[in-house]
Parts: structure tokens; C-alpha cells; sequence
């Protein structure tokens, strides 16, 4: 049948099919199934119906105490809470069977507490990043792109998704220690919900909207290709100006192609207008940086 299938398939895939000397587990659910199968479902009476499943159920019943054994073992071994999670990454699949899942309550309990901890830690780091960008930019953001010279909105941009990041991969340990059906519980729903919380915080969404509205007019980078400017001469007793030539380019274009640059690498979608600076800036960048060097 379909459900032994999935049974042995789920087995195979966990602890093996063939269990010990005493017990080989593949066999022992080859068993239960023939039980069943060569069964009259309308000709046979309820008493010979009721015998079938009993013995079925012992059979099964047999291979899930075997399992919650091997289990337990694996369990026992571990040393620290990520080898745990690896264990129940590993006997995830067979969850979905409630025996199995109860025998490990207390284990799941453990281990969503690290997950939740995790996550407050998060939520911490994201509630103090957004207090102190709406100061004056966030100390995160702000060390990202001092130490690799990185422009700022991409930094915060960049920022946001390490963080959406980590929530994916606790979500996706919420499910390992759960099982397949781990949205379906009361304890999934809440972390679930936590998470899609912060995730609403990290949409990086608004950020890109007000940058895109900062940057709309576009910049002053038509025009001669140079600039003559005076300027005091600061080596002069008498104060006498000089003449500077420099490249006639909105520096905050400069930046505006950086972040674009950078952006465009994270996938985000750059579009309209904005689409229209970023090629226009693109185009003349190269031609900038080398005649910057060389006046």
C-alpha cells in the first residue's frame, strides 16, 4: 500500500531497513503489510477484521519502539545543541508518526528555546538598528561600510538581508525539530509569526524607496568634461589665487554608480528613472575615475 511505502521509504532514508540480527526493520513492516493484505475487505467478518489489525498494529507498533530506540541513542551521543539539531535533521521525516514525536517532547521543547533565544537576539540587534538609523545611521551599517568601504544605503541593504538570512535557516530549524507538519503546531505558528514580524522590519523596501526619491532629479554630470576653479593658494605670503582643473562629475554620482553596483549584485531590481541614472552614470564612471587620477 501506499502508507507501507512511505513507511519503509521514510525508514530507509533515516536508520536503513535492516535494523539488527533480531530485528530487520524492512521485514518487519513487509510483515504487517501481508497481514493485511490478502484480507476480504466486504467477505470477512469484524472479529477476523478486528484480529488483523491488532496483529498489524503490533507489527507497527514493534518497528516504531525500535526506531524511538535508535533515537534515543543518537540523542545520547550529542554533546551540545547543534548536534542535537543535527539528529533531529536527520529522524525529521519520521515525526509525522505521533509515538515516535511524543518520545521526544521534552528534546523539541530544548531546542525551540535555543531557536527562540536566537531570534530575541536578533529582534535586539534589528530594534537597535532601526533606533539609531533614525538618529543618525546605524553602528552595524556604519562599521560595514567604513571597514570595506562600502556605500551606505547598500550596507544597510546588505545588513538587513544577512539578518533575513539567519531567520530563514531558524525557521528552517523549527521544522527539523517539529517535523513535516511543524506549521501546523501551536509552538511553529508562534515562531512562525515572530519571524515574519522581523521580517517585516528587514524589507528593505522603504530604505530603497526613500533612496531612489533622494536620487530622482538625477545628477549634474553633463557638460564640459572639465572644471577650472580659484582657489587661494595656501603656500603664498601674499595670498595670491590659483587656478585647479578637476573633473567636471557630481561626486555624489560616484557614489550613486557604487551603490547600484552593489545592489544590482544582491538581486534587487533597479527600475525607471533610477535605471536611467544608473546607465548614464555607469557609462561615463570608467572615464571619470581615470581622468580624476590623472589632473
Amino acid at each position: 500500500s501506499a502508507q507501507q511505502e512511505e513507511l519503509r521509504e521514510v525508514v530507509a532514508s533515516t536508520v536503513g531497513l535492516e535494523g539488527t540480527p533480531e530485528f530487520h526493520v524492512g521485514k518487519e513492516i513487509d510483515d504487517a503489510y501481508s497481514i493485511v493484505r490478502d484480507l476480504d475487505a466486504f467477505g470477512a467478518p469484524i472479529e477476523q477484521w478486528d484480529g488483523v489489525i491488532h496483529a498489524y498494529e503490533e507489527k507497527i507498533h514493534g518497528v516504531e519502539t525500535y526506531l524511538i530506540a535508535r533515537l534515543s541513542e543518537s540523542i545520547a551521543k550529542v554533546t551540545d545543541a547543534e548536534e542535537m539539531f543535527k539528529v533531529f535533521e536527520l529522524y525529521n521525516p519520521l515525526f509525522c508518526r505521533p509515538r515516535i514525536k511524543n518520545a521526544v517532547q521534552t528534546h523539541q521543547a530544548h531546542l525551540i528555546s535555543k531557536v527562540r533565544s536566537k531570534i530575541d537576539d536578533i529582534k535586539e540587534k534589528v530594534t537597535k538598528s532601526l533606533r539609531n538609523r533614525d538618529k543618525q545611521g546605524s553602528t552595524s551599517t556604519q562599521t560595514l561600510s567604513v571597514l570595506r568601504e562600502l556605500p551606505s544605503t547598500f550596507s544597510v541593504v546588505f545588513w538587513n538581508q544577512q539578518m533575513r538570512h539567519q531567520l530563514e535557516i531558524l525557521l528552517h530549524k523549527v521544522g527539523t525539530v517539529l517535523g513535516p507538519d511543524w506549521d501546523r503546531d501551536a509552538e511553529g505558528r508562534a515562531v512562525r509569526s515572530q519571524v515574519e514580524e522581523l521580517m517585516k522590519m528587514l524589507d528593505p523596501a522603504k530604505i530603497l524607496e526613500e533612496w531612489f526619491r533622494s536620487n530622482q532629479a538625477g545628477f549634474n554630470i553633463n557638460g564640459p568634461i572639465f572644471s577650472v576653479t580659484s582657489m587661494r593658494n595656501r603656500n603664498s605670503r601674499t595670498g595670491k589665487r590659483v587656478l585647479q582643473l578637476t573633473v567636471n562629475f557630481d561626486q555624489a554620482a560616484l557614489t550613486w554608480v557604487r551603490e547600484v553596483r552593489n545592489l544590482k549584485n544582491l538581486k534587487i531590481a533597479i527600475q525607471g528613472q533610477n535605471l536611467h541614472n544608473a546607465i548614464h552614470c555607469t557609462q561615463r564612471y570608467p572615464s571619470v575615475v581615470t581622468l580624476s587620477e590623472m589632473v
